[in-house]
């Protein structure tokens, strides 16, 4: 990563989202007893999984990518404002959710999606950047591409059309959002934790 004055929690975003995430997992998961104790008047069939998968899980790929990301590419880590808009489109799209405002929550997370998208193609494309991301990091990037489009359909209410536009967007979000970074940053992780001893990591193509 190119040398920054910026404070290391900023050019190492994981840790923030990662408490977050973890945070916003405990309180996703505590919807359900507290709802049949009465505490919780709201039915949490759909906050449950945004909260999950939009809170946990995008705090997770959020982190990862934008620690990892500007390294691979030899590019500028994340600046402070770029951390703060991710953080607070983040945390607002949480809010909403756990307020039941589904809708505005769709088009809250859909927009730090996109935003993260930019902040990663920025340095991707920038002149900054001398060097490629292992190739299975694609997968990540195309996940975060597909889960943006979805949250916006969901937020203007087109994901619920048809039984087929409901199934096929709720599989892309719920399942295809986390399964893609799994596969592309395992697929680079997994090699080199059972890598054989004695023998080199498989190298990664060079940019310029």
């Amino acid at each position: 990563t190119l040398p920054t004055e910026a404070p290391i929690w900023v050019s190492e975003p994981f840790r923030v989202f990662f408490p977050l995430g973890i945070a916003a997992a405990l309180f996703g998961l505590l919807l359900w007893p507290i709802h049949y104790a009465g505490w919780w008047a709201t039915y949490p069939a759909i906050q449950h999984p945004r909260l999950l998968i939009f809170g946990f899980g995008s705090a997770f790929v959020f982190g990862f990518l934008g620690t990892a990301w500007p390294r691979f590419l030899e590019a500028e880590a994340l600046r402070l404002w770029e951390l703060a808009a991710l953080v607070v489109s983040w945390l607002t799209a949480q809010v909403l959710y756990t307020t039941h405002h589904i809708a505005g929550g769709d088009l809250a997370s859909g927009w730090s999606c996109l935003l993260l998208l930019v902040i990663l193609g920025r340095r991707f494309f920038g002149r900054e950047s001398r060097d490629l991301p292992p190739p299975g990091f694609a997968l990540a990037f195309a996940s975060v591409a597909l889960a943006t489009i979805v949250l916006f359909t969901w937020a203007a209410g087109n994901g619920q059309r048809s039984t087929a536009s409901l199934l096929g967007t709720r599989l892309l979000a719920y399942q295809g959002f986390l399964l893609f970074p799994i596969l592309g940053v395992g697929s680079y992780l997994f090699g080199r934790f059972f890598q054989v001893p004695g023998e080199r990591p498989p190298a990664k193509p060079r940019f310029r």
